[in-house]
């Protein structure tokens, strides 16, 4: 009888730790149960950045969340790549899927790591991007971000414009 109470103790613990972990969507094996990317947004600072003894403008500065379609959390890019588009433009009529960006940055997911962020409102990538040589010539620059899935499926986040100038 002893030997029975023993095994429906065992049996009840290793219960009671798989079955809530079965039941909330937790894989062990594989990847069920993860998230796929369906949105992406990106927020741009108002101004561009100008480096400290300059007064030239040198780069933007972007914060790019990802999340399932109307996902009230972000989700971290774990694969696929994820680009930044800039046109030396304003937003009006832009459609980045056609036009050539200006300067364009890529990442690979690996390559995002040391730009993750955890805000208020959920995990992002904060990236800091330099355009060089690539200096936009207009006032203002329209910024997009675009996350290219494993399955090379592209998601577009709506643009943002940022102006050179602070006046």
């Amino acid at each position: 009888m002893n030997q029975r109470k023993a095994q429906n103790h065992w049996l009840e613990t290793i219960l009671s730790v798989l079955l809530p972990l079965l039941l909330s969507g937790c894989a062990l094996f594989g990847h069920a149960g993860a998230q796929r990317i369906e949105e992406v947004h990106l927020f741009g600072l108002p101004t561009a950045l100008v480096a400290s003894g300059s007064s030239l403008p040198e780069g933007i500065g972007v914060r790019i969340y990802a999340s399932e379609a109307g996902g009230s959390h972000s989700l971290p890019i774990q694969e696929g790549r994820l680009d930044v588009l800039m046109f030396d433009q304003s937003a009006t009529r832009l459609n980045p899927q056609t036009q050539k960006p200006l300067k364009l940055w890529s990442f690979q997911a690996k390559e995002l790591a040391p730009f993750h962020l955890v805000t208020m409102i959920g995990a992002c990538y904060q990236l800091e991007l330099r355009w060089n040589q690539d200096r936009p010539k207009g006032r203002v620059v329209t910024v997009v971000a675009r996350y290219r899935g494993p399955d090379n499926s592209e998601l577009y986040s709506t643009p943002t414009t940022i102006a050179l100038t602070s006046h």
